[in-house]
């Protein structure tokens, strides 16, 4: 492991004491508990991007560090390792654009953060499984620092493949979260209430009218379409599972391949989170299907335990 690629977070703290608002710099230097907390959480990422980093020079490991919003898929060539520093958020942002590289997570707040994909940290040193140093270490010893293989999902939006692979959902909603939601979707066959079988039945044909549809891969099944009532995916599960948001009694479909076409003029596309986002216009086609996997640093498996 000797090119490296070190991605990190802003914290808050950060962007808001960068603010053009000077009520947001007010409340963020005042004394209120709130303020201190995100002071606080500043200071341990921090710490934790120090150490990494710190680590990796003293093992004379080659590496380069980049802000999470600056990566693009030509600053992960030739790297054998992508190391995210931050928590789930980091992590998908990064994943986005990682091909065949390994991918690790290290949560740099741990006591704040779930991090469900960052399966690494730099303060937990009585537990050699979650060790930063430990892991990389080990790290072409899969008996001692296990590996998971993530299925992504691609996307296709107007006959042109978007560069982003999907690790988590897709929500296919209108661009004000109070308005309807008008979209057909469309699978080669439909099954529902069976989440890790795909059964080839009958062609699906669904006009949807509501807050959205919510697309999701296997790892995403147990974060925002576990919320929408979804049914968790075993983690090796390749196909996906969707749902329809603000539409009682809505049962959650899978597939592993399916179109959903426009019927409104604001529609947008949202990757992974609020954060990247695409126009979907009237009368534009998406298609979903199976995309690379990710190759994940980690037990995912056991975490999810």
């Amino acid at each position: 492991m000797n090119n490296v690629l070190v991605v990190y977070k802003k914290s808050a703290y950060e962007i808001y004491k960068a603010s053009s608002d000077i009520d947001v710099v007010k409340f963020v230097s005042s004394d209120c508990s709130d303020a201190v907390s995100i002071r606080q959480s500043h200071d341990v990422q921090m710490r934790s991007l120090d150490s990494v980093l710190s680590v990796l020079s003293a093992k004379h490991i080659n590496f380069d560090s980049t802000y999470r919003a600056d990566i693009t898929a030509n600053k992960l060539l030739d790297k054998n390792l992508v190391i995210s520093v931050g928590g789930d958020g980091t992590f998908l942002e990064v994943s986005h654009y990682v091909k065949d590289t390994l991918l690790l997570g290290v949560n740099s707040d741990p006591e704040k953060s779930t991090g469900f994909f960052c399966c690494s940290n730099t303060y937990n040193f009585a537990d050699n499984a979650y060790n930063f140093e430990y892991v990389i270490d080990n790290i072409e010893n899969t008996e001692k620092v296990k590996r998971t293989k993530l299925a992504r999902m691609e996307l296709k939006l107007d006959g042109k493949i978007l560069p982003e692979l999907v690790l988590n959902d897709i929500l296919v909603a209108h661009q004000s979260p109070a308005a309807n939601t008008r979209c057909r979707l469309i699978t080669p066959y439909d099954t529902i209430g069976h989440k890790d079988i795909i059964e080839h039945k009958e062609s699906g044909n669904l006009e949807h009218k509501g807050s959205g549809i919510l697309v999701c891969t296997a790892a995403g099944s147990s974060a925002f379409m576990y919320n929408e009532e979804g049914s968790i995916m075993d983690l090796s599960a390749s196909h996906f599972e969707y749902i329809e948001r603000g539409v009682r009694n809505a049962q959650p479909h899978f597939a592993e391949e399916l179109t959903l076409t426009s019927l409104t003029r604001a529609l947008c596309i949202f990757i992974d989170g609020h954060h990247l986002k695409y126009d979907f216009p009237l009368g534009k086609e998406l298609y979903v299907t199976k995309g690379q996997p990710l190759n994940v640093i980690g037990d995912l498996e056991e975490k999810r335990k």
